[in-house]
């Protein structure tokens, strides 16, 4: 399936009445506690870990394996659900641009803590700095990029699959910590403790992934898109596949022959230690470096958009870094 990025457009107003209306089950918010909406159910694993044992509820928009999040088109129902948050917890950068453009249609405030903005990586401030500013969120700490006019799906362009980035997570966890304890004062204890756990759990794994790096310092690796790129270069791995094709493939545009055959003959004759795929965004090229890869005997590594089982985020990334460390043992 190709991709479309586009944001998508504001229900109307009729259509977000009638989803009110009807005997569907009961929306985010329909309680008395405290209710968080997060764009992908990544972020929701992250935002139950630090509400955990709390009155909090957590709902992420995409919660469905096989949805590409870059595709994803806001049903009213989403936006019932969002209008009745009381915080947001989103990607950014682009990525989750239905939530921008909902947000933006509403006629409340929840406050919103976005990931991009969050992240140290290098050019999220520039990517971030593109949006605008949402009550409730700190500006002088960085919180309020949402970018309104998309983003740019090419070589150099920003990669917008923070959550690859471990470092990222942790400053996420304090951001979601820090807002929780403001919208549910009462559980402030209770969040604090749970984001510490939290972040020992990450800055544990974060640590492992540094000792590989020292062991596999500019080992090549190869990729068929974006995802896998943050966590591969703290991994110290340099992905061989040439930009041009990454990028292409991410913004489901077809790859030139030339850049194909480029792509071919670098997974053919460089030494890859391992291949990331990822199932949810997929094409005729990129399935067949896939087939490639394969064939050569490269491990391959699944590497996707949302948390496929029912793992928590800490177990789905550890298994993804103990199938890389395999692949390079």
């Amino acid at each position: 399936m190709r991709r479309s990025h586009a944001l998508a457009a504001t229900v109307p107003l009729s259509a977000l009445l009638l989803a009110g209306c009807g005997g569907e089950t009961q929306a985010a918010g329909d309680g008395d506690g405290t209710t968080v909406v997060t764009s992908t159910n990544v972020y929701a694993s992250l935002v139950e870990a630090v509400a955990a044992d709390t009155e909090v509820e957590v709902e992420p928009i995409i919660d469905d394996a096989a949805q590409d999040p870059h595709e994803y088109e806001a049903s009213s129902r989403d936006q019932l659900t969002l209008s009745r948050a009381d915080m947001v917890v989103m990607n950014g950068g682009g990525y989750d641009g239905f939530v921008t453009t909902m947000l933006d249609a509403l006629d409340t405030e929840p406050a919103v803590v976005d990931a991009v903005s969050v992240s140290d990586l290098p050019g999220a401030a520039e990517v971030a700095a593109g949006g605008h500013d949402h009550e409730g969120e700190d500006s002088e700490e960085g919180h309020a990029g949402h970018d309104h006019a998309g983003h740019d799906h090419g070589p150099g362009s920003f990669n917008e699959h923070v959550w690859y980035s471990i470092a990222t997570m942790v400053s996420l966890v304090e951001e979601v910590e820090h807002h929780l304890a403001e919208v549910a004062p009462d559980d402030a204890a209770a969040f604090q403790e749970n984001a510490q756990a939290l972040t020992d759990e990450l800055t544990g794994l974060q640590s492992r992934v540094e000792e590989l790096a020292g062991e596999h310092e500019g080992e090549a690796a190869a990729v068929t898109e974006p995802v896998a790129l943050w966590l591969f270069e703290d991994l110290g791995l340099t992905n061989v596949v040439p930009e041009d094709f990454v990028y292409s493939v991410e913004a489901g545009s077809d790859v030139s022959p030339l850049v194909v055959a480029e792509a071919t003959e670098a997974l053919e004759t460089q030494d890859v230690q391992v291949f990331a795929y990822n199932s949810q965004t997929s094409g005729p090229e990129a399935d067949a470096l896939h087939e490639i890869a394969v064939d050569q005997g490269v491990p391959v590594v699944e590497m996707t958009e949302t948390i496929q089982t029912d793992d928590d985020y800490v177990t789905w990334m550890t298994g993804i870094v103990d199938s890389v460390e395999q692949a390079l043992s």
